[in-house]
Order: structure tokens, then C-alpha cells, then sequence
């Protein structure tokens, strides 16, 4: 009910006669996914989603496949309420919390046991409620805080899915199917972002000046992050460790994907408040030196199709470079 352990989900799948060969390759994907939550800060092992892990497996055995949608539709559905409880807090305090988990950082609180409908609901009831409902789990302690974050790549993708409900309601824009199919085969089949950086920029000029205040390299790439989490063929990492460095965005072909020549692509992003041309060329330059250190690491070297960007921000504009 609560979870399953690795030991316990292993021996679900030795149950249905799942080889151990098999098990290897679909362990790391329903570790990435469903895996992850700590729901007191003195547990020794952490529990994969039950209900996912039933419905992954349920489908495996019915079709000898990984299923497309790696979230089932009907958890998906239910985790709609994420919106509603962020929506009780502050847009400057929402918008920070949507940040940090989406991106992957920890978000340090105390946690409320017991609420008080009589006193103001803020972030630290925000948190404590995100984090009973496994929307956030435990990953450390901190002076007498507990540290929180998301728990794995499918929580995350519901609140990229947020964010860009927030954008679009701000904007009063929406990406319809066919640009979102033009962006997948631009990238899947030529490794191009054009299409890609222009539904970003149009979101960008038609945000307020008022959200420019709290414009920076992170809230450009939550919405890059944010559009490309709706891409069913590719996993999608931000801030993912690369041999003591942290690269901006990564998209690789899912592993039922594999095979099909698609293109993988990275992407390294800059922030600059005013435009000047020798400013903007620093930060090109910067940005290309920390892409070409990633891809000479074992991790990158081994992709095949990896394409390489650099996007420096300014205000509304994007100024994209593809790195050969």
C-alpha cells in the first residue's frame, strides 16, 4: 500500500517470469520513475510508487513492452491537485518552489504535524502537505530542517506540466499538437531546436515586464525543461552531474527508442539583463567552453547523434548557437 522496496519489487517480477536479464533493463527505468520516496527521515531504504509499478508491470506483461506513457493516466489525473495546493501560496513563493523541485534542488523546511486551519496557510504548510503526499520526499536533514525534494523524474514532469499551465495562463498562448509534433521531429530526426526556441521566445515576449524582475538563467530553462518534458520519446535531465560538473538540459532517446538513429541534444544556457555585444560574446564563448568540457566525459563521448547548443537569454530575445 505504502510502497515497495527493490528487494520486494524484484521479486514481483521473478514472480511473473521476468528473466534477470530483463530485469536489468527495466530496473533503471522504473527506478528513475517511480522510485525515490522516504517518508520519515529515519528510514535505512527508500520505496518505489506501488500503484506505478503495478501499472508498468501490468502492461509489460500484456504487451512485452515498456509502456509509452510511463506515467498511468489515472495517477496522472490525480496528481491534478498538485495545482490546487500550490495555488495557496503566494505566485512570488509558488514560482520558487516550482523552480527548485522541477530543477532538482532541495528546498529546506520544518515539517507541520498538525495544521491549523485558523493560522495563514504558507510555504512551510505548503511544503509539509507537498511532502505527506509524496509530492516531495525526505533526502537529508539540516540544521534541525529537513531537506526536501522530488522524489523522481515522473513527480517532476507533473510540475513541469504546472509551469507551463502558469505560462500559458500569463500569456494567455498555448502549444497546439502540431507544433509540438514539429519540435519532436525537428530534434528526434534532425537535432535542430528551431522550432523549440521559437515557441520559447514566443512565450517570452508575451510574459509581462514585471516577470522580467525575476528573469534569469534558471526561470529560461524550467520553461525549455518544462515544453521538452512533453516529449514521450526522450528522457529529459537538468542539472544532471557529469564528472564534476552540472550540464543545463539533456535530451537522450528513451530506451525503447533506441535504434532509431534520433538525435540526441544538449543544451547550455546564459542569462544576460541588458544587451552588449561584447557581453553576449563572453557568455557564447563561456557557455561553448563548458558544453565542449561535458562532451569530452565518458558518459557524452559514448551518445551517438549528440548535438550541442548554446542559448544566451536577454529578456525576450534567445541568441542560439549550435556547437560543432
Amino acid at each position: 500500500m505504502i510502497g515497495f522496496t527493490k528487494t520486494e519489487l524484484e521479486t514481483l517480477m521473478k514472480d511473473q517470469e521476468i528473466s534477470k536479464e530483463k530485469q536489468e533493463n527495466l530496473l533503471p527505468i522504473m527506478e528513475e520513475n517511480y522510485d525515490g520516496y522516504k517518508f520519515s527521515k529515519d528510514a535505512t531504504e527508500r520505496v518505489y510508487n506501488s500503484n506505478m509499478c503495478l501499472y508498468f508491470l501490468d502492461y509489460y506483461m500484456g504487451f512485452k513492452r515498456i509502456p509509452e506513457k510511463l506515467l498511468d493516466v489515472n495517477i496522472a489525473s490525480d496528481y491534478s491537485k498538485i495545482g490546487n495546493m500550490l495555488s495557496l501560496c503566494k505566485n512570488e513563493n509558488r514560482l520558487d518552489i516550482i523552480e527548485k523541485t522541477v530543477l532538482g534542488e532541495k528546498l529546506l523546511t520544518k515539517i507541520t504535524q498538525k495544521f491549523n486551519p485558523e493560522i495563514t496557510f504558507g510555504e512551510r504548510e505548503l511544503l509539509s502537505m507537498l511532502y505527506y503526499l509524496g509530492y516531495l520526499t525526505i533526502v537529508g536533514e539540516n540544521l534541525g530542517r529537513i531537506e526536501l525534494k522530488v522524489p523522481n523524474q515522473s513527480v517532476k514532469e507533473i510540475y513541469a506540466d504546472y509551469f507551463l499551465e502558469l505560462i500559458e495562463k500569463e500569456t494567455n498562448l498555448k502549444i497546439n499538437e502540431s507544433e509540438y509534433d514539429q519540435i519532436l521531429q525537428e530534434v528526434a530526426l534532425e537535432g535542430k531546436i528551431n522550432s523549440f526556441t521559437s515557441v520559447a521566445q514566443k512565450y517570452l515576449s508575451n510574459l509581462s515586464n514585471r516577470d522580467y524582475e525575476r528573469f534569469d538563467e534558471k526561470y529560461v530553462k524550467l520553461l525549455f525543461y518544462s515544453i521538452a518534458m512533453s516529449f514521450d520519446t526522450y528522457n529529459v535531465t537538468s542539472e544532471m552531474e557529469i564528472e564534476r560538473g552540472y550540464s543545463d538540459l539533456i535530451l537522450i532517446p528513451r530506451e525503447s527508442e533506441k535504434g532509431k538513429g534520433y538525435y540526441s541534444i544538449i543544451i547550455e544556457f546564459k542569462y544576460l539583463k541588458k544587451y552588449n555585444e561584447k557581453n553576449l560574446e563572453k557568455e557564447q564563448e563561456d557557455a561553448k567552453k563548458q558544453l565542449e568540457k561535458y562532451c569530452n566525459t565518458r558518459f557524452l563521448k559514448d551518445i551517438k547523434n549528440l548535438t550541442k547548443y548554446t542559448i544566451v537569454a536577454i529578456n525576450d530575445k534567445l541568441y542560439v548557437q549550435e556547437i560543432k
